[in-house]
């Protein structure tokens, strides 16, 4: 039997303002900018990119269903506008690569080589 744990308010909370202390200490050893507040951390139940829930209350493991603070252009800081959460599988897949190389590398692979070459993404705001 499957059975989907929904993160509550209260742990998405907890993983938002341990992933904002995170950053910011990362960004400061890093010398990157670092404006984001926890109003501008999103805390979705599912990925946006690969659909799978988020588990928030698993601080413990690493797995595909761990969420994970992502910037979105890697050229610019954790600035409001510039993060959204996803899996940590899905961070991993995306590596460095701009946000746009990477979603259109998703849905070709998902949709076919067509897909990659022909059709602009438009994903939704996050």
């Amino acid at each position: 039997m499957d059975v989907f744990i929904v993160s509550t308010e209260e742990e998405k909370e907890v993983w938002a303002t341990r992933a904002l202390l995170r950053v910011k200490r990362k960004s400061k050893k890093q010398n990157r900018e670092c404006t984001i507040s926890l109003l501008d951390i999103p805390t979705p139940d599912v990925c946006p990119v690969l659909k799978i829930r988020l588990d928030y209350n698993n601080f413990e493991q690493r797995r595909s269903g761990l969420p994970s603070l992502d910037r979105k252009d890697n050229t610019k800081g954790y600035i409001p506008g510039n993060v959204w959460t996803i899996s940590v599988w899905a961070n991993d897949l995306k590596g460095r690569r701009p946000l746009e190389e990477f979603l259109r590398e998703i849905t070709a692979s998902h949709w076919g080589e067509e897909y990659r070459m022909n059709v602009p993404i438009n994903f939704p705001q996050l």
